[in-house]
């Protein structure tokens, strides 16, 4: 049994951390293995710890578990034991959308777990340097408009009921800095820490970003979207240094399902007041996710939950769900990845 655990970690840990053209933190599978018993009794705390949240999603490669040697019964098997009543699917590229994808919604659905698209912004520009094509990810001039449309395209080729509950963008503009392979070759601005301030780079990289989030919903078509926005916008757009980004803001855009706080903070501390602002500032009747980036190790990482142990996690996550649970406007978390969440749910302490 512990053998074939320790397979199992090490598999999960492999695969879900990446896809192929994008690697999380590197990790490795525990160097020491927790008991049944003492996962078991783990899996009971989560479970506890999430269980009155509505929304209770884990972030999720779905190639990369395709790709691996762990069937993906046990996969599910296990999302399903921690609680998890949602899936986020990360995809980066339009080639993803194809028959493994389909069994892995035909799993989700054997399951009983409803599964949400997730494309991040940056992952869908071609970005030259010189003659050397950095990154082709869809044909022509791709863009995020055109990797929605996709979507919406291939979920209306599934029978209704394999049909995905939704897609969330993550954008990130903070990424787009001088030199970034994230920069879209037509755009005539840069991210930089010292550009903030009406009308400067920042400021128009934001404007910029709301015109498109307002052409998703026609993109999308019948399919839910909603978006996933960094926590530090909301702070940048009420002291001025930015002219647009409040919480208010993006859930005024039209069409837009629900936004999800991308939550950066490394210590306890810094996961709830890192959010706190936009709970508050949340409009009647809001429903605010929280995405928990967690760490791939016990070191500092900027914008993921650092953790020494597994009780360290469930003690940072327990400080988050309490704190944000006295607001209305909360609506659950987001944890991800998988394989860093199985990682510590199998580390002996």
């Amino acid at each position: 049994m512990r053998n074939l655990l320790s397979v199992i970690v090490a598999v999960l840990i492999a695969g879900c951390a990446a896809t192929p053209m994008r690697r999380t933190v590197p990790v490795v599978k525990p160097l020491r293995l927790a008991d049944r018993e003492t996962v078991e009794k783990r899996i009971g705390e989560f479970r506890k710890l999430t269980e009155p949240l509505a929304v209770r999603g884990v972030l999720c490669y779905p190639r990369a578990v395709m790709e691996s040697e762990i069937p993906l019964d046990l996969v599910f098997s296990n999302v399903k034991k921690l609680g998890f009543n949602r899936i986020q699917a990360r995809i980066s590229s339009e080639e993803e959308l194809d028959g493994r994808l389909r069994i892995f919604l035909e799993t989700a659905r054997r399951f009983e777990i409803p599964v949400e698209l997730a494309l991040a912004q940056r992952d869908f520009f071609v970005r030259s340097r010189g003659n050397r094509l950095l990154r082709k990810l869809l044909p022509g001039t791709p863009d995020i408009l055109d990797a929605v449309r996709r979507v919406a395209a291939f979920n209306e080729s599934l029978p209704p009921e394999l049909r995905l509950a939704g897609i969330v963008v993550f954008l990130e503009p903070n990424r787009f800095v001088i030199g970034s392979s994230n920069l879209p070759p037509d755009f005539l601005f840069a991210w930089n820490e010292k550009a903030y301030g009406p009308g400067l780079d920042n400021d128009l990289i934001v404007h910029s970003m709301f015109e498109m989030i307002r052409k998703f919903p026609e993109a999308a078509g019948t399919l839910p979207i909603s978006v996933a926005v960094p926590d530090f916008l909301h702070e940048k757009a009420l002291s001025g240094d930015l002219t647009i980004g409040t919480i208010a803001d993006f859930c005024a855009v039209k069409g837009i399902r629900g936004v999800t706080v991308i939550d950066t903070g490394n210590r306890p501390s810094q996961l709830f007041s890192g959010i706190s602002n936009e709970l508050k500032a949340a409009p009647k009747g809001a429903k605010i996710v929280i995405s928990v980036p967690v760490a791939g190790h016990s070191s500092v990482e900027s914008g993921a939950l650092r953790r020494r142990d597994w009780k360290d996690f469930t003690r940072s996550l327990g400080y988050l769900i309490r704190n944000a649970g006295c607001h209305a406007a909360f609506d659950g978390v987001v944890i991800g990845p998988l394989a860093h969440l199985q990682f510590i749910l199998n580390e002996k302490d």
